[in-house]
């Protein structure tokens, strides 16, 4: 199997590699940087897995916590009251004062579109022009902004990162190549 196939595998719902034509509904392939990661409504606590970070109103919950497999975690917080399914080894927030100042110390690298998105919403929360940090709004726009990035493979820096804000999933980067 390709790398490229076995990447776009691992990020779909465990359940999705083998259900995926027959509930397309339910899968969350990251084939194209889009906003496009279907709804999954009306799961039951269990069926969401542990909960195991919660940050500006969003909370990722663990299927199979204590492995380092790519496995289903659930993002909940969303306004249509619906989870959001991901693969990843590893699934974590970003804190926005890290992303501006990773972000910003090296303005040459590549614009995501979780980045694009960023500065849209940064510019309308805080006033501050693209490539400028957010200021003295960072906590208020952090009440209901958040990155989380998604890791493929647990101890690989390569990523992909998803931009929710104000109960919507606002941007989700291309996976890693």
């Amino acid at each position: 199997m390709s790398r490229a196939a076995t990447v776009a595998l691992a990020l779909l719902p465990l359940a999705a590699c083998d259900q995926a034509m027959q509930r397309p509904g339910m899968t969350a392939a990251f084939a194209e940087a889009s906003a496009s990661i279907p709804p999954a409504c009306g799961l039951s606590d269990a069926a969401l897995g542990a909960p195991v970070e919660s940050r500006a109103g969003y909370t990722v919950h663990d299927t199979a916590p204590g492995t380092t497999a790519p496995r289903t975690h659930y993002i909940t917080g969303f306004e249509d009251g619906c989870a959001r399914p991901v693969t990843a080894a590893l699934v974590m927030f970003g804190d926005l004062a890290t992303h501006e100042t990773t972000r910003y110390e090296a303005p040459d690298g590549a614009y995501t579109a979780a980045d694009t998105a960023y500065e849209q919403i940064k510019a309308q929360a805080c006033g501050a022009s693209p490539g400028q940090p957010c200021g003295d709004a960072l906590d208020r726009l952090a009440a209901d902004t958040v990155f989380v990035s998604l890791y493929p493979v647990f101890g690989q820096e390569s990523h992909n990162d998803l931009l929710l804000h104000g109960g919507q999933l606002v941007a989700a980067d291309a996976p890693p190549s």
